[in-house]
């Protein structure tokens, strides 16, 4: 192996990993967008349950004469399902902010693969441009011997034609 063979594949081999380390983020990316649309889902589907439940509870107080123990309890009812909103609200929030941190992640991933890329062209393409400058070199070289060989012929063919005619 050349030099330039194990340059380049340890080139394609970082391009790999960086390809790998994408497509691993992009996982978890999506993974954490799943979560957050179903957290949001959650509190969506929660919200409405709970409006609809709330206007039971106080129609249910609207009927008729209650007690002050049966305001109690759907004040109580309604706090308890304020709290759960914000349970769910916090869960959003966490979510998205697993998300954000996720696409991060991945945003950082896909610019260490678009590098990883980019060297790995910039690296054939000049590796060409040396193996081009030095097959150019060689055919240089090749030429100016071919020359120095054929003005060696030439200056034979005139001594040699030289020594005929002083024989002669």
């Amino acid at each position: 192996m050349t030099v330039f063979t194990e340059l380049l594949a340890i080139k394609r081999y970082r391009e790999q990993q960086a390809e790998t380390a994408m497509q691993r983020e992009r996982s978890l990316r999506d993974s954490a967008s799943q979560a957050h649309r179903e957290a949001q889902q959650a509190l969506m589907d929660f919200r409405h349950f709970a409006a609809q439940r709330e206007a039971s509870l106080y129609a249910g107080l609207y009927r008729h004469p209650v007690r002050v123990s049966a305001i109690n309890h759907v004040l109580a009812s309604v706090r308890a399902m304020q709290e759960h909103d914000d349970t769910l609200q916090n869960r959003v929030d966490a979510a998205q902010d697993r998300l954000d941190e996720a696409q991060a992640r991945f945003a950082h991933a896909r610019e260490q693969h678009q590098r990883a890329v980019r060297a790995t062209e910039k690296f054939i393409e000049l590796s060409d441009i040396h193996r081009d400058a030095a097959r150019r070199e060689g055919e240089r070289h090749e030429d100016l011997e071919m020359e120095e060989v054929a003005s060696m012929m030439r200056d034979q063919d005139e001594w040699s034609n030289h020594e005929e005619v002083e024989i002669a």
